[in-house]
C-alpha cells in the first residue's frame, strides 16, 4: 500500500470537484461506502456488503477484493439526500469512470445506460425527493472484443495487469437551474491573436449567455456569445485589455487563465492557457515547437497504478506526489498510457507545467502473441488495414473506438498541458492508423498526433515513432519530415525487496543493486539518448517508467511510492546535458 492508501479517510474520499474544466459550485461528492452485491443475478433485494466508491471490485480499498466474471452482475445502492440549496433545480448526476457496461436507477427508475469503460457520463433529474435511492448495475467482460480495455487482462502478467470492474471514477451531483444550462464549454487558444475562442452547448431558454476571463483572480473582461444553429454559441475573447501583455503558458511559466460561462442563471467554470503547439524543422531538424520555440520533450510513461487501488489513484495527494516526482527528475512531460485519469490530474499537470502526451485506450480481440514477441527485434511487413492481424476483425469494435475519439478529445479539451495523442500503441488494436489519425487531427488540430507508436507505422501523423528495448538505442533519421520520437526506451529493472508486489518479475534489463542501476541510468542517457540528439535529430523521447506495476519493476519508484531508485541529482543533471545537446543541434 502506498502511503497515500494508508492513510485514507472513507468519509472524505475524493471530496473535491473531479472536473476543473467544467464545475459547477452547487455540487455534491458521492463517494464513500456504498451497498454492494456481486451476483449471477440481473435484479437483487439484498445487498450484504459495503464497498468503497471510487475503487474498482477488484481492489483491496474497495473492501472487497474479489475477481469479476463476464456473468457477473455488480449491484451498487446508495441513498442520496438532496441539499437544501439545490431545491428548485435539476440535478445533474455524474459518473466519472464506470467499467463496463452500466444500467442506472433513480428509486426505482431506469435514468439510462452506458457502455465502455473510459469516458463520463451523466443523467438529468427532475423528479426528486428530499431523500432518494440510487442503484447502479454493472456488467464487465474484460475480454470484450468491442470496449477498451487498456492493460487489463483475465491473466494478467508481464506488462499486463489485473482487472477492473464496476466503478472506478468518481460519482457527484451537481444543481443546474430549470430555465436552462450549459452542456458543453470548450475553450481553443489563439496564441497569435492572444485570445480565446469559446464554444459551448447551451440548452433551455433563450437568453444571454456571457463569457467573464479571469487571471489570478483578477478579472480582465466579459464579452457576451452570438447565437449559432443548432444551439452552439461562440465567441472570441482577448486574454488582455487593449494596450497591456498577455500571459502566455510556458513549462517554465505554466500561466492559467480562468473563463465562467453564464446562461439562464446557470455559471460553469473553466481553465485555459494561452499557448500554440506545432510541428516545425529548425536547423534541419523536425522538432516540437512551443509558442514557435523549439522545445526538447523528455517525457516519462506513466500508467496510473497503484497496489491498493488500481486504476484509480487513491487520492488527489497521490497524484500530484506523482506529478511533482516527475518534475524533481527533470523531466519535462507524462505520457499517460493507456489510460484516462480523472480532469483533476491533467488540471495539476498544467498548474505544474509537466506537459502531457496522451494515449486513447486501446481494445480489440486478443493480440496475437507472435507479433507482440517478434516485433521489438523484427521488422515486420504488417498492414493494418487487414483488421484481423491486430485483432480488430470485430466491427462494432472498430466502430466504438472511432466514435470515442472525439469525445476523448472534447472532454480533455482545455488542458493547457495536454500537447499530444497517441492513437494507437504497439499494435495493440490497430486498424486504419492514417485515416483515424487525420479524423482525430481535423476534429482538434490545436495538438500533435503520434499514429503508430512503436511499429507498424503506416506513415500517418508528426511524429516518426520508435520503442527500443533489450538493445542499444541507435536510430534512423525520421522518415517524411516528421519529428523523432523514441516514444518508449529505458525499462531497466530492479528488484526492490519489501517492496514487490509479487515474486514474478518482469524487466527489460536487470540490475543486482542501486549503485548499478544508477549507472546504468547514466549510460543509458549519456552514451544512448543524448548522442541520438546530436547525431540524429531526436526531438522528444519517453523513459519507460515512473514506478513498478504489480509484476513490472521498471519504474523509478517502486510501486508502493516508498522508495525511490533514481538519484534525483543525477537525473536532473542528465536532463540539464540533454537539453543542452538538443539547443547545439538546433544551432542555439
Amino acid at each position: 500500500m502506498t502511503p497515500f492508501g494508508e492513510k485514507l479517510d472513507p468519509a472524505h474520499v475524493y471530496e473535491e470537484h473531479p472536473n476543473p474544466y467544467f464545475e459547477r459550485s452547487l455540487y455534491v461528492p458521492l463517494n464513500g461506502y456504498w451497498d454492494f452485491c456481486q451476483s449471477k443475478n440481473t435484479d437483487t433485494k439484498d445487498y450484504p456488503g459495503k464497498i468503497l466508491v471510487p475503487f474498482a471490485v477488484e481492489t483491496p480499498l474497495s473492501g472487497i477484493g474479489r475477481k469479476v466474471e463476464k456473468d457477473d452482475h455488480l449491484h451498487y445502492r446508495r441513498k442520496v439526500v438532496v441539499p437544501p440549496s439545490f431545491k428548485g433545480k435539476v440535478l445533474r448526476l455524474c459518473f466519472t469512470y464506470v467499467d463496463q457496461v452500466a444500467e442506472v436507477y433513480w428509486n426505482g427508475n431506469l435514468l439510462g445506460t452506458h457502455e465502455g469503460g473510459y469516458l463520463p457520463f451523466d443523467f438529468l433529474i427532475e423528479d426528486y425527493q428530499d431523500e432518494n435511492i440510487l442503484e447502479v448495475k454493472v456488467q464487465d467482460d474484460t475480454s470484450s472484443p468491442v470496449y477498451p480495455r487498456g492493460k487489463q487482462s483475465k491473466k494478467p502478467r508481464g506488462i499486463w495487469y489485473r482487472p477492473t470492474s464496476g466503478i472506478y471514477g468518481p460519482v457527484y451531483l451537481e444543481a443546474v437551474p430549470k430555465e436552462g444550462r450549459a452542456e458543453s464549454f470548450l475553450v481553443t487558444p489563439d496564441y497569435d491573436q492572444a485570445s480565446f475562442k469559446v464554444s459551448a452547448s447551451l440548452k433551455g431558454e433563450e437568453g444571454e449567455a456571457v463569457i467573464s476571463l479571469y487571471h489570478g483572480g483578477l478579472f480582465i473582461s466579459k464579452k457576451a456569445f452570438g447565437k449559432k444553429k443548432d444551439g452552439v454559441y461562440e465567441v472570441e475573447i482577448h486574454a488582455a485589455p487593449k494596450g497591456q501583455k498577455a500571459y502566455f503558458y510556458e513549462p517554465d511559466h505554466p500561466e492559467l487563465y480562468e473563463l465562467v460561462l453564464s446562461y439562464a442563471g446557470d455559471e460553469v467554470k473553466t481553465f485555459a492557457g494561452l499557448r500554440k503547439v506545432e510541428k516545425g524543422i529548425v536547423n534541419g531538424t523536425p522538432c516540437i515547437l512551443w509558442n514557435g520555440k523549439p522545445i526538447y520533450v523528455s517525457s516519462v510513461l506513466d500508467q496510473g497504478y497503484y497496489p491498493e487501488s488500481g486504476l484509480t489513484a487513491p487520492s488527489y495527494e497521490a497524484l500530484e506526489n506523482d506529478i511533482a516526482l516527475v518534475k524533481k527528475l527533470g523531466f519535462n512531460a507524462i505520457r499517460k498510457h493507456i489510460k484516462l485519469e480523472t480532469p483533476r490530474f491533467y488540471y495539476l499537470c498544467d498548474k505544474a507545467g509537466i506537459l502531457v502526451i496522451q494515449d486513447f485506450v486501446n481494445g480489440g480481440s486478443a493480440y496475437n502473441p507472435f507479433l507482440i514477441v517478434a516485433a521489438p527485434f523484427i521488422r515486420l511487413p504488417i498492414n493494418d488495414r487487414f483488421y484481423g492481424l491486430l485483432g480488430r476483425h470485430n466491427k462494432e469494435g472498430r466502430e466504438h473506438f472511432i466514435d470515442s475519439m472525439p469525445k476523448t478529445q472534447d472532454y480533455l479539451h482545455n488542458s493547457a498541458s495536454l500537447f499530444a495523442y497517441t492513437v494507437f500503441n504497439e499494435g495493440w488494436g490497430q486498424f486504419d492508423s492514417v485515416a483515424n489519425t487525420e479524423k482525430a487531427k481535423e476534429h482538434d488540430p490545436s495538438r500533435l498526433y503520434d499514429a503508430a507508436s512503436g511499429w507498424f507505422d503506416m506513415g500517418g501523423g508528426d511524429f516518426d515513432s520508435r520503442h527500443v528495448y533489450f538493445r542499444r538505442v541507435r536510430l534512423n533519421k525520421p522518415k517524411k519530415g516528421r519529428i523523432l520520437f523514441l516514444s518508449e526506451f529505458g525499462g531497466y529493472s530492479l528488484k526492490a525487496k519489501g517492496h514487490l508486489y509479487q515474486e514474478k518479475t518482469f524487466g527489460y534489463k536487470y540490475y543486482p543493486d542501486l549503485k548499478a542501476l544508477q549507472g546504468g541510468f547514466s549510460d543509458l542517457f549519456l552514451k544512448d539518448l543524448i548522442p541520438n540528439v546530436e547525431k540524429r535529430g531526436l526531438a522528444a523521447s519517453c523513459f519507460t517508467q515512473l514506478s513498478d506495476v504489480e509484476g513490472e519493476v521498471n519504474g523509478l519508484i517502486t510501486y508502493d511510492r516508498r522508495l525511490l531508485k533514481a538519484d534525483e541529482k543525477m537525473f536532473k543533471e542528465l536532463h540539464e546535458r540533454l537539453y543542452s545537446a538538443f539547443k547545439r543541434r538546433l544551432g542555439q
